[in-house]
């Protein structure tokens, strides 16, 4: 009989005064949830850990009025952000007006996803190499050990010759090589393949210097090559420099920086 009292009592308290409060005993709002229990208290920003909803539907974070449907604007925090993560819907499943944030922060239209002005960093990469690698006659050789001398975005590794793109978009690769002097013998070449793992578009370019002789002999000189692609890459996709040779045997990748030279550039 007791309980029955107790929660009869409850629900005349809930209805007459249609104001429920966790932590506090003076709840603002239809819903007043004070977390720290300090809104009895004498200190200044006693609402700054408060959640409400008022009887329009809106919420308030860190404040106890809240103007919009949400609401996180406290007048004396400093960290009044909301963290928007990535989602695998498409636009038109997502609806209108959803966000989401993919290296860009994306806005649906109900059709498609937007990338909205303010986009972060764009990938600037200046790296070379004189690493004097060792480059086997007819096999792709990915190109490693180089030294950055820029890279806003922290996206080449260094120790392996790889690139990862910090965010879909288009990426302008440019990549210059030379061979140390060495025999070149009549009708061979040299090829730089630019490889990505590249979903959508172009996922390789290759480029070729060839060496045809006719009756000239073979001649030793050093053999270079240069290379650009544009690839769009989505985020965490990867490319990597490689060379080709078909010179016989063995060659070198030159002992001289300024021959060898990898630029990539995120539009």
């Amino acid at each position: 009989m007791k309980n029955i009292y107790l929660i009869f009592s409850f629900l005349i308290t809930t209805t007459l005064f249609a104001q429920v409060g966790v932590g506090t005993t003076n709840p603002q709002q239809v819903l007043h949830v004070d977390a720290a229990k300090n809104n009895n208290s004498s200190t200044q920003n006693i609402y700054e850990d408060d959640v409400v909803i008022t009887s329009e539907g809106k919420l308030g974070i860190g404040t106890i009025n809240p103007i919009t449907k949400v609401d996180l604007r406290s007048k004396t925090l400093t960290d009044n952000v909301i963290a928007v993560g990535s989602t695998t819907q498409t636009a038109t499943q997502a609806k209108e007006g959803a966000l989401q944030y993919n290296g860009n922060l994306k806005l649906s239209d109900g059709a498609n996803w937007i990338n909205l002005p303010g986009k972060s960093l764009n990938a600037l990469v200046y790296a070379n190499n004189s690493s004097n690698q060792s480059l086997a006659n007819n096999t792709q050789v990915l190109i490693k050990s180089w030294t950055k001398q820029e890279d806003v975005t922290n996206s080449l590794d260094v120790v392996t010759g790889i690139f990862t793109a910090p965010k879909d978009g288009v990426y302008v690769v440019s990549f210059n090589a030379a061979l140390s002097s060495a025999a070149i013998p009549n009708n061979s070449y040299i090829e730089i393949h630019l490889k990505s793992n590249a979903s959508q578009g172009v996922p390789e370019y290759r480029c070729l210097n060839s060496y045809p002789g006719f009756s000239t002999g073979n001649a030793t000189n050093i053999s270079s090559i240069n290379c650009t692609g544009i690839f769009y890459l989505k985020k965490n996709e990867t490319l990597s420099p490689n060379i080709f040779h078909t010179f016989g045997g063995s060659r070198n990748l030159i002992n001289d920086a300024s021959y060898n030279t990898l630029t990539i550039y995120g539009l």
